[in-house]
């Protein structure tokens, strides 16, 4: 059975950000969520996500796991993924990850980002033009150097509640694509 792991980002999520719907559209499908609420999310520690995200995974088996990251949630994947290089999952979206300099002195302790290849694996990198945390070439740099296509949605910003993204459609239906395979 497929598992959906949804990681957020630096300061957890708001009620109305676009994963937590997500979450409830998932479970309407009978699916599995996996949903860690990561350890002092508003000055978190890489070292404590990374126990919190493997703790959260025992059992699971990585083929059958679609992973939907935003933020920082996308970090500390690569972060796992550098941990775990045979870690071979059926999907993953990783969005709106941030730059090393985005300026937010708290989550520092999460670069520099490893050297991790995704080529091998199904995924799909998400994000903007008017990102603030990641200007577009170095976006676009990101899913050259993991060699995995990229989707540009045109002033998404960080694709979270504040520009928009509160139930995101397009996303539920990537998700439920995958449940119909």
């Amino acid at each position: 059975m497929t598992s959906f792991l949804l990681l957020h980002g630096w300061g957890g999520n708001s009620p109305d950000h676009w994963q937590n719907y997500l979450a409830e559209r998932l479970l309407e499908e009978d699916q599995s969520v996996i949903y860690p609420h990561f350890p002092n999310a508003e000055v978190p520690i890489k070292e404590e996500w990374i126990e919190t995200l493997e703790e959260a995974l025992k059992g699971v088996q990585p083929e059958e796991l679609v992973v939907v990251a935003h933020s920082l949630g996308c970090i500390i994947w690569l972060h796992y993924l550098n941990k775990y290089p045979q870690t071979a999952i059926q999907k993953g979206y990783l969005v709106a990850p941030p730059r090393t300099d985005c300026g937010l002195l708290a989550i520092q302790n999460f670069y520099p980002l490893p050297s991790v290849q995704l080529k091998t694996h199904n995924y799909q990198i998400i994000g903007s033009n008017n990102d603030p945390y990641i200007p577009q070439e170095e976006f676009e740099r990101l899913a050259t150097d993991t060699q995995v296509p990229f989707h540009l949605f045109k002033d998404g910003g960080h694709i979270n509640p504040l520009t928009g993204f509160g139930k995101w459609e397009w996303m539920e239906e990537e998700c439920l694509k995958v449940i119909s395979k």
